[in-house]
């Protein structure tokens, strides 16, 4: 890779590093206007699907049967703890004699935003 090659694979790479962001947090503030939801609503309403993101187990909401692909983690603690009350209400199916402590069954923390992405 010749000098000048190198150095616009690095600018190529900064423009993605920077401006990657943003342009992810427009879209997905896009679709949800598109669908007239709040982000809050949004993630509500796909509340389990990314509920198992962070966690591969069988939930409360899960159907008889149905086992969730085992997958690497894709949301750490740090990120669903962004998205989720853990400790507020919880969906009338969730079974707390099983999961206390989890977010599983959990609502979106009021007002949230997209800015919380990262």
């Amino acid at each position: 890779m010749t000098s000048k090659e190198r150095e616009n694979f690095l600018r190529n790479a900064i423009l993605v590093v920077d401006h990657s962001k943003a342009a992810l947090v427009s879209l997905v503030e896009l679709d949800v206007q598109n669908k007239g939801q709040t982000f809050e609503q949004f993630v509500n309403t796909n509340q389990h699907e990314i509920y198992h993101l962070y966690n591969s187990s069988r939930c409360c909401q899960c159907p008889p049967g149905h086992y969730p692909p085992r997958s690497p983690r894709i949301l750490h603690q740090t990120q669903i703890e962004l998205l989720f009350d853990r400790l507020s209400f919880k969906l009338p199916c969730h079974n707390t004699a099983r999961r206390s402590d989890d977010f599983c069954c959990s609502m979106a923390r009021s007002g949230l935003c997209t800015d919380v992405l990262d």
